[in-house]
């Protein structure tokens, strides 16, 4: 099934989307978010939201980086959405 149906998903004889799609939440999973997580490491990563799950496009229509390091100096490099990029940053060689 193509990715774009996670937002027509049927409910209640209407749609909706997986994600949410505007506010601080965009881009990431309805009723994903992790209360622990966000508590212990939102404050070192600098993002309330850290640990809950998103929608993995371009970072232009979801609304938020797909980062797999905490350390916010590094979120960029680490984006799997450049994934040459992302490999390099955690020491893979091609």
């Amino acid at each position: 099934m193509p990715m774009g149906e996670l937002d027509r998903l049927p409910l209640d004889g209407g749609r909706t989307s997986f994600f949410y799609r505007e506010g601080l939440r965009e881009g990431h999973v309805k009723g994903s978010s992790k209360p622990w997580e966000s508590l212990f490491l939102s404050l070192p990563s600098l993002d309330p939201l850290v640990g809950s799950d998103k929608a993995y496009g371009d970072r232009l229509e979801t609304g938020n980086p797909l980062y797999t390091s905490l350390e916010p100096w590094n979120q960029e490099a680490s984006d799997m959405r450049d994934f040459p990029r992302f490999l390099t940053f955690w020491g893979w060689r091609s």
